[in-house]
């Protein structure tokens, strides 16, 4: 049984979607102004949701959506709503606790709008660090790839190689802890 509460919201998530796609038809036709209004509405449709933290589609959607604005804000050559637009989309996928390839490839994408957005906004400071920021991000993607593409023997291998590592560190460190100790006590 659905409850009251589930109904709304699945209701405000139709109505939400039905509004993004308008946005979207309204950039394909060239009518930025229109577009942005319709993906306002989109973002103000979506806050209504209850959802505390929102779900995983929510964010998703938030995402989308505040990408599109930013790209609409863009068009029109409003580079910090553009900015704006983008750093929430970013945020709306942060929330997300198992992010999907097309999660960590969004944010990349968004990670680029940003430095392009600062760099015709004449911000080359901020431009730079948001570019590190990608960098940094990118490299962390790639280095989880490589992780979840081990097998399963091969990640417990490498798992228990590390945890070897570990011990044998503790075990020298204490080690030279006890030799030192012993050696000041002898010196005393």
């Amino acid at each position: 049984m659905i409850s009251n509460q589930e109904k709304d919201v699945n209701e405000i998530r139709i109505r939400a979607k039905k509004i993004y796609q308008q946005g979207k038809n309204a950039v394909a036709q060239d009518d930025i102004s229109k577009a942005i209004l319709l993906f306002k509405n989109v973002i103000i449709e979506l806050e209504k949701t209850p959802n505390d933290p929102p779900s995983v589609q929510d964010c998703r959607l938030m995402a989308k959506v505040r990408e599109n604005l930013g790209q609409a804000y863009f068009i029109t050559e409003s580079y910090s709503d553009a900015i704006d637009n983008y750093f929430m989309a970013i945020l709306a996928l942060e929330m997300i606790y198992r992010k999907t390839i097309e999660d960590h490839e969004q944010i990349i994408a968004l990670h680029q709008h940003l430095v392009n957005a600062h760099l015709l906004n004449n911000d080359i400071e901020t431009a730079t660090s948001c570019l590190k920021q990608k960098m940094l991000f990118e490299k962390e993607w790639r280095n989880l790839q490589q992780l979840t593409q081990l097998s399963s023997p091969s990640l417990i291998a490498l798992t228990s190689r590390l945890f070897s590592f570990i011990k044998d560190e503790h075990n020298q460190s204490a080690l030279e802890q006890s030799t030192s100790l012993h050696t000041l006590r002898r010196s005393q």
